[in-house]
């Protein structure tokens, strides 16, 4: 050891050390967690402005696609514990997205994939199709929930989601959004599903 030097570094150079050194990752107490794609479709996105938006939308619903039916009618995401049935919990895979896909494109943004939801349209709607949702029954049916995303699509961007369709697949579709009138919704804000879908139709 040098004459004259301590062994012992100053508390000031300690702290300047601590400093340059990045935070530890991972999980724990002042540690930085790095997004992971897999787990949040929107991870590093900073929601900043109109385009950040409208390229969360997309990653939301990209992954989305291989879980969709042949018949384009149902998204299949696993189990689950819905106290409806399994074809209702997937008409709500398909249907949920449409309140990010619709004021998307209403808004500007780009969406190639209308043909899938076109296609599951005609086809959850035809009673001869495997993929077909089932009518409403009587009591609060879910199916009146799901139908008022369909109905606002509907209203919003019809050049995307109506007009594509046949003759008969537009009936189909009527006659299937005709169940939200034949039962009575929940006295709660299922009243506004009933608007939505009129409003389409």
């Amino acid at each position: 050891m040098t004459a004259g030097r301590s062994s012992s570094t100053s508390p000031e150079t300690t702290r300047r050390a601590s400093s340059a050194r990045p935070p530890p990752s991972g999980p724990g107490p002042g540690r930085r967690v790095v997004p992971d794609p897999r787990a949040n479709p929107m991870a590093g996105n900073p929601l900043a402005d109109r385009a950040d938006v409208q390229r969360a939308v997309r990653d939301l619903v990209e992954p989305l696609l291989p879980h969709m039916s042949p018949g384009s009618a149902r998204v299949r995401l696993g189990s689950g514990a819905a106290l409806f049935p399994q074809r209702v919990a997937e008409l709500e895979g398909y249907a949920r997205p449409l309140y990010g896909i619709v004021p998307l494109v209403a808004g500007g943004g780009e969406f190639d994939h209308w043909d899938r939801w076109c296609e599951g349209l005609a086809n959850g709607t035809d009673p001869d199709h495997p993929e077909y949702w089932g009518a409403c029954e009587a009591g609060p049916d879910q199916r009146m929930v799901e139908m008022a995303a369909i109905g606002y699509a509907m209203a919003t961007v019809p050049e995307h989601y109506w007009e594509p369709l046949t003759g008969p697949a537009r009936e189909r579709v009527l006659a299937w959004l005709d169940g939200i009138d034949q039962f009575e919704p929940a006295p709660n804000n299922w009243q506004f599903f009933r608007l939505l879908v009129h409003l389409g139709r």
